[in-house]
């Protein structure tokens, strides 16, 4: 440190045409060896690197690191406000030198507590390794957590910035939980996205005896906004047997003369599980039977003209499953409910129906 400036300008000519090797020299700035905290004792402001940069290749070898970079990128950008997190304090220090060298004015630093995610683990390194790998199938992966990966998956951006700025800025650490997003976005989709029917594990239901020639179900596409309509679907009756798909986990529930709701359509007493499928008994048609023998109201599908949907859960786990044949209707970018099942984003329409999974 006690070297001359024809000394140090020699040394740091040899930096850039190659006498030095990575780890062989450093520039320092002279801040002092008197600092209070070691870290800020001539702290070190470039380095020598062989990588190669992804923009700029082999062009440079002499690089800055970051408190030296921020410091002139700041002055030079204007910025007069810096937000950054509490344990980012030395690198406040390391630009206040660099300013006080060049005669430039300070700004104001404003720093938070760390924000951990639960229940996430974000590391953009490792999204891109898994992107370049073809694991995932690009930053709209909803595993790499980006923003384009929150969009496709059918979060407003409005929702993300009012669950954000909810958590406000003080230098206490705050656990962020996705499900804080969920409700902020679940209150702004609600009212748009209609509702349709799905079945994500479909398990056959015959309903026997049943005394119509056909069932004709109309629920609503949106029980709080009537005016929207209803959906019609339909299910043919051949020989006293209806039939339909119920979800896995709805059967597992299932013991034989208990009583089920299939929602806008009928009730059925079980009558038996099988291998393949679950048979049951025309009960009735009123929901005010069903509410009086406690019935548990069920979604289902018709067995003929439901439609093949696929499902992209934020897990990267694709499932498929059947829902009713409205949902031929549907348009890329539309976000739907299934009942009892969750908000989804349309994704694609052909080749095949292809949803993301919002959240519940």
């Amino acid at each position: 440190r006690d070297s001359s400036v024809e000394e140090n300008l020699e040394r740091w000519e040899g930096m850039l045409e190659g006498v030095y090797g990575e780890g062989d020299a450093v520039v320092r700035l002279k801040t002092g060896m008197d600092q209070a905290d070691p870290a800020l004792r001539d702290h070190v402001i470039m380095r020598i690197s062989e990588r190669e940069h992804p923009r700029v290749g082999s062009k440079y070898r002499v690089w800055p690191l970051l408190e030296f970079s921020w410091a002139i990128d700041d002055h030079l950008l204007g910025i007069t406000h810096i937000l950054r997190g509490k344990d980012l304090v030395k690198e406040d220090a390391i630009e206040r030198f660099v300013w006080k060298i060049y005669g430039w004015p300070e700004v104001e630093f404003i720093h938070y507590g760390i924000i951990t995610f639960k229940g996430l683990k974000l590391s953009k390194t490792e999204a891109r390794k898994n992107i370049e790998k073809g694991v995932y199938m690009g930053w709209s992966d909803p595993r790499t957590w980006s923003l384009q990966s929150l969009q496709r998956r059918g979060i407003k951006p409005e929702a993300l910035r009012a669950s954000i700025l909810s958590l406000g800025l003080s230098l206490i650490d705050v656990e962020y939980s996705p499900e804080s997003l969920y409700a902020v976005n679940r209150r702004m989709i609600d009212p748009e996205a209609d509702r349709y029917f799905f079945v994500e594990k479909p398990v056959k239901l015959l309903v026997e005896e049943v005394p119509v020639g056909k069932l004709v179900a109309h629920p609503p596409l949106h029980p709080d906004f009537p005016e929207r309509g209803t959906r019609t679907v339909e299910v043919d009756v051949k020989d006293g047997c209806a039939e339909v798909y119920v979800d896995e986990r709805d059967v597992a529930k299932m013991s034989e003369g208990d009583v089920f709701r299939l929602k806008d359509l009928l009730n059925f007493k079980v009558e038996e599980k099988r291998e393949k499928g679950v048979v049951g008994v025309f009960h009735s048609l009123s929901v005010s039977d069903a509410r009086a023998c406690r019935a548990p109201i069920i979604h289902w599908v018709p067995s003929e003209g439901c439609l093949k949907v696929k499902v992209v859960k934020p897990d990267g786990e694709i499932v498929e499953g059947l829902s009713e044949p409205d949902c031929r209707k549907l348009t890329r970018n539309k976000l739907v409910q299934f009942e009892r099942y969750g908000f989804c984003r349309v994704d694609s329409v052909e080749p095949e129906v292809i949803l993301f999974f919002t959240h519940n």
